[in-house]
């Protein structure tokens, strides 16, 4: 079985643009796992805060409502971008997957390779959709998180890979009510 050179052409320019796919599918995998290894960081170092303020007196119902808020916030992020890099992983295996069956038609001459290849193409895109549309849920949330943080952190943030800083100053002052009510 010959295979013409308008069909070697196409299998070339099917070949590229899954390779095109891969090559963005991975740039983006590696900015979502840069997020999810910060917002899993953050998350961290907030679980300490909470420890410290836990184990700390002086701080007032108001100020551990709001940190336990805070935390919800953030496992809310931390998921959606757990979730943005697993889709990801199959992104990438999708389109792997295309050029591996692409290759294979060369070799073998199998027709039904091709439309394997475009289905696990169109998976892909759909995944890497899937995935940027996890993104925007975060950063969607990212603004929510920002919404509730004082005026004066927002301003020094990137937009990008920012992420809220707790009120230090505000959870490891007394609270002076709690002070009033215990009568100091």
């Amino acid at each position: 079985m010959a295979i013409t050179v308008e069909q070697t052409t196409q299998l070339i320019q099917l070949i590229l643009n899954s390779a095109l796919m891969m090559a963005i599918s991975l740039a983006w995998w590696g900015v979502v796992w840069l997020r999810h290894s910060a917002i899993s960081t953050q998350l961290q170092a907030h679980q300490r805060r909470m420890a410290h303020l836990r184990g700390a007196e002086g701080h007032s119902l108001d100020q551990i409502a709001h940190q336990r808020q805070l935390r919800l916030q953030i496992q809310a992020r931390y998921r959606l971008t757990r979730h943005s890099a697993l889709v990801m992983h199959v992104v990438l295996l999708a389109l792997v997957s295309s050029v591996f069956s692409l290759a294979l038609r060369t070799l073998m001459g199998g027709n039904w390779l091709i439309p394997l290849a475009l289905v696990l193409f169109v998976l892909g895109i759909g995944g890497l959709l899937l995935s940027v549309g996890l993104a925007l849920l975060e950063f969607y949330q990212m603004g929510l998180l920002e919404e509730a943080a004082p005026t004066r952190t927002r301003s020094r943030r990137s937009p990008m890979l920012a992420l809220p800083e707790a009120n230090r100053a505000q959870t490891q002052r007394p609270s002076t009510a709690l002070l009033e009510r215990v009568g100091m």
